[in-house]
């Protein structure tokens, strides 16, 4: 996991990342710097740096996330020829990754975009379905 200190997951999700990984046979590990990210990397995946509508407790978390920001640097910086980058969506353009990132040819977004409507549409059809029984 990639993350300010500061901003550490909470408790109990890091205990399930890990019991998850033990159960696969992977390893968690933590690194609070982006000068400490691994290299190469497969899939840089980052995330909304807010939940919808609800900032972090801590006050600076902008300035904490900045240097987190996935941009061409940083993608140069951890990424082989066939890194590619993911994003969970909704996207915050400019903050947690920039356009130029988002729209390039290592990105899969519209791909995770379309499984996860595909995703939807299954689940809304399955409970409709149930709901006919």
């Amino acid at each position: 996991m990639a993350e300010p200190a500061e901003l550490r997951s909470p408790a109990r999700l890091v205990e399930q990342a890990g019991a998850n990984a033990r159960h696969s046979g992977a390893v968690v590990s933590f690194v609070d710097s982006p000068d400490l990210l691994p290299t190469p990397v497969d899939v840089v995946y980052t995330a909304r740096w807010q939940s919808m509508g609800k900032e972090p407790a801590v006050p600076h978390w902008r300035s904490l996330l900045a240097k987190w920001r996935v941009d061409g640097r940083l993608m140069e910086q951890v990424g082989g020829k066939d890194t590619i980058f993911m994003h969970d969506l909704p996207a915050s353009r400019g903050d947690e990754v920039t356009d130029a990132v988002m729209d390039g040819s290592r990105s899969r977004i519209r791909q995770q975009a379309n499984n996860k409507t595909i995703s939807a549409m299954v689940a809304l059809k399955k409970t409709v379905a149930m709901a006919e029984i």
